[in-house]
């Protein structure tokens, strides 16, 4: 499983970079208010709070999202390129369905009650699933660090904490904003989030908040970093990331993710039902993280057997 596992897992990472504390709903606002230029980066001083609140304007903005999902994957020279479609709606409903060379590969989900995911090149290859306060409470324990919030966060879906204690350097050409956190593995991180100094036009493709930094505290090594390449604007001032670089040294690997065919607010709740509703997969068995078992079609345990 570990080919496999270790590409979703970058997938998710690159999806996850950003530290998600919370996802409120979507603000209607004016529209003309929507497409100025942002206020932290035209009116002169820049504080935490100015881009953190930068942050979470765009946030409030975005209620859901779909695009089709291009990656390219590579670790140690070897390369692989999944393509798929990203569908993920506020505060926790996610899928990720991804195909390599026209078969599927991968289908990874989240609704308010449950997430799963299935990786057709698993050992064995089960459909995995966990309710989410199994995954809270510690008795289910996923093989990569994966929470439908962080997604939504990298997505500029979900808000920051404005009471976190955030620092501040300024460099000639960029504001650099960092705070401590604890990682989806439990160590203790420091995160940063590089902006532009210079107030980036409205209708550019180029991104404000333009890379990102995981560092472990303990060992000041990077865990990974990411650059944005491109962003998708909508015709409300929306921000999506649509090109993205991530590297992660330790495991010599890089990926880049491309979004295409943007849609924001797009999602009706008929789409919703369809996309964030787990389904038997044909020939597939179930197989519960926290029950830590096979699971029947009601949820029943059958006792017996655990993946090795």
């Amino acid at each position: 499983m570990r080919g496999m596992q270790f590409l979703t897992g970058l997938v998710l990472l690159a999806l996850g970079l950003s530290l998600s504390t919370g996802c409120l709903p979507l603000n209607k606002q004016n529209q003309n208010d929507l497409v100025r230029p942002a206020t932290a980066f035209t009116a002169g001083k820049v504080s935490p709070e100015s881009l953190v609140n930068y942050l979470n304007d765009n946030a409030r903005r975005i209620n859901s999202l779909r695009a089709k999902v291009d990656m390219d994957v590579t670790q140690d020279g070897k390369s692989v390129g999944p393509v798929g479609v990203l569908v993920c709606e506020k505060p926790r409903n996610f899928r990720l369905r991804a195909s390599v060379l026209g078969s599927q590969q991968i289908d990874i989900g989240s609704n308010n009650q449950e997430l799963w995911f299935w990786i057709k090149q698993a050992n064995p290859p089960h459909q995995y699933v966990c309710s989410h306060e199994d995954l809270a409470s510690g008795r289910a324990v996923l093989p990569f660090p994966f929470d439908p919030s962080m997604v939504l966060s990298a997505l500029g879906m979900a808000e920051y904490d404005p009471n976190v204690k955030y620092d501040l350097k300024s460099f000639e050409k960029s504001h650099e904003l960092s705070w401590d956190t604890v990682s989806a593995d439990g160590r203790q991180v420091r995160r940063t989030i590089a902006f532009h100094r210079m107030p980036v036009p409205v209708h550019s493709d180029k991104a404000q908040a333009f890379g990102q930094v995981v560092k472990d505290i303990k060992t000041d090594k990077v865990i990974c970093q990411a650059r944005i390449e491109k962003v998708y604007r909508d015709r409300h001032g929306s921000v999506v990331p649509s090109s993205v670089i991530i590297s992660y040294p330790a495991e010599r690997a890089t990926i880049r993710l491309m979004l295409s065919g943007i849609e924001i607010n797009a999602v009706t709740p008929e789409d919703a039902q369809l996309s964030f509703t787990r389904r038997p997969i044909p020939g597939v068995q179930v197989y519960d993280l926290g029950k830590r078992g096979i699971v029947g079609p009601e949820g029943a345990l059958r006792a017996g057997y655990f993946p090795r």
